[in-house]
């Protein structure tokens, strides 16, 4: 995508720098937070759903158990496009370095066609995980 910006080779940069940035601001931002609304350490750790900040959650909202569930979609989603993204552009990456034989295993790798079976049953894999993730959680309600 770079190719399609004017100046890329300074334009791209700087974009990623600033993205950088941002996104880390933001993370320190909502790490400070969380920090100050954790009230017991060692009960968030040990807490039965196995996902701290949903007890940090529940402390801090204890009336709006739709607030918590609303709030955590909102974290699964964001994670769900970050992870989308850094599997697109490393599947990109890793094609073009394959493409120009810069990886072992190189002609295998630049293959562009994958057979139906194999990914119809990764799916049906990823699907029932993350089913099963996403129904711990579900005991808040």
């Amino acid at each position: 995508m770079s190719e399609e910006t004017r100046d890329a080779g300074l334009a791209v940069p700087r974009a990623m720098m600033w993205s950088f940035g941002i996104n880390a601001l933001l993370g320190l931002v909502f790490l400070i937070v969380l920090l100050f609304a954790i009230t017991d350490v060692n009960a968030a750790i040990n807490d039965p759903s196995g996902y701290p900040f949903i007890w940090v959650l529940v402390q801090a909202l204890p009336e709006s158990p739709i607030g918590i569930n609303i709030i955590t979609a909102i974290m699964i989603i964001l994670s769900l496009a970050s992870n989308l993204g850094f599997s697109a552009s490393t599947s990109r990456q890793t094609f073009a370095f394959a493409r120009d034989s810069g990886l072992p295993f190189s002609g295998w790798i630049s293959k562009v066609g994958f057979p139906l079976d194999e990914l119809h049953s990764w799916f049906q894999y990823s699907s029932r995980t993350e089913y099963r993730r996403f129904t711990q959680l579900s005991w808040y309600q």
